[in-house]
């Protein structure tokens, strides 16, 4: 359901916050989608690279803030912390002059010290988490949140006495990722046709997909092999070394660093090899295709893993541990799935039954929800612990 338009005594303001990469963008384009036609004043605070991206967020008014994640050495993490202190005063005067009704988090590095501002200036603050696992700058940010939007009905390392603030809105995903799960209608592979094999790992690739993935495909039986249509992300290094391999194998595929028309391959896929990013498994589930979960081993508290099972308990894919992954048992697992395609549309099935692809409206209902709340009471008289504001 589309957030319905309401009549303030003044223009509600609500701000964004979010980092630059896909898997926060995408989740605050859909909620800009949802609100749509609001009579609603949008604006983002972010960093360089979402600043500078296009679609739903380039049209709105954008503020862009220091920050930069706490890895590296203790001379990094230094530099790092002052570039977030520096954040947090470019957001809190950006605020504090603008006065929003409501300020949404949507993670990355950005998305703390605009949250960690808006709770010391009393606007009201909505976390949304894209994974299974509540993320470390949300861990910080909960206690003084008003809502926590998950994309999981369960989510780990929260607190419970944050959990009462926990709304179950799922994860949103793009507009033309959503409107595959009312279009198209999942068939597996015909026994002589082709197979539509789709693998991707993440913005910038997986380079293990490239060693690991064309020798397994070459391992399949010909009657499966001959059959093959895949199309693979890889690296720019890894291109034409990628290339060759699949020329040498006999096996028709396209390769490259970037396809910018994934909902339509999305589309013709019978079955993924993906990583488990958030935007990955919330778009998979809703455009219902299978895949096989190659989570990155190294995401923060293994956050990928958990993220893949929660599609694979409920019948949607198939989890495989990269350290546990070798040539011979990932053709094993792909001749099992492709000589059986009845497998493929039981996951699919699956995916159908638990897939929320409606959750950017959700997501505005919650946001309107709030907004309600925030213009039916003196507006940022207070702090959150009482402290009154200059």
């Amino acid at each position: 359901m589309i957030a319905q338009t309401k009549f303030y005594p003044k223009q509600a303001h609500i701000i964004l916050a979010t980092g630059g990469t896909g898997g926060h963008i995408f989740p605050a384009e859909a909620l800009i989608a949802g609100l749509h036609p609001t009579d609603i004043q949008l604006g983002l605070i972010t960093d360089e690279r979402g600043y500078n991206y296009g679609g739903l967020l380039g049209r709105i008014k954008r503020t862009k803030i220091s920050a930069r994640g706490l890895s590296g050495g203790s001379f990094a993490k230094a530099i790092a912390l002052l570039h977030l202190m520096r954040g947090f005063c470019q957001a809190f005067l950006h605020l504090k002059r603008l006065r929003p009704d409501i300020v949404i988090g949507f993670g990355g590095y950005p998305s703390l010290p605009t949250i960690m501002a808006a709770n010391l200036l009393g606007i009201k603050t909505i976390l949304h988490e894209q994974n299974a696992v509540l993320g470390r700058a949300n861990r910080l940010l909960a206690a003084g949140a008003d809502h926590i939007a998950t994309a999981f009905e369960k989510t780990e390392m929260m607190r419970n006495q944050d959990r009462a603030k926990m709304r179950w809105t799922g994860n949103p995903v793009r507009p033309e990722i959503a409107r595959l799960f009312s279009t198209r209608n999942y068939a597996p592979p015909l026994a002589d046709g082709p197979i539509n094999l789709l693998i991707f790992g993440g913005s910038q690739g997986a380079a293990r997909f490239a060693d690991l993935i064309p020798a397994a495909l070459n391992h399949l039986p010909e009657k499966i092999k001959s059959r093959l249509r895949v199309t693979q992300q890889v690296r720019p290094n890894q291109l034409e070394t990628l290339k060759a391999h699949y020329a040498n194998y006999a096996i028709d595929a396209k390769i490259a660093h970037f396809f910018d028309t994934m909902p339509a391959l999305f589309a013709q896929a019978h079955l993924v090899i993906a990583r488990a990013g958030a935007s990955t498994v919330a778009e998979l589930a809703a455009a219902k295709v299978p895949a096989i979960f190659i989570p990155y081993p190294y995401a923060t508290d293994n956050h990928q893993a958990v993220n893949a099972m929660r599609l694979c308990d409920a019948g949607g894919g198939w989890l495989m541990a990269e350290s546990e992954l070798s040539v011979e048992k990932l053709t094993s697992q792909l001749n099992f799935l492709l000589a059986n395609p009845n497998h493929l549309k039981t996951a699919s099935s699956a995916l159908e039954k638990i897939a929320m692809p409606y959750a950017g409206e959700n997501l505005a209902q919650l946001v309107m929800h709030t907004l309600d709340q925030a213009v039916h009471q003196p507006p940022h008289s207070q702090t959150k612990t009482g402290a009154h504001i200059s």
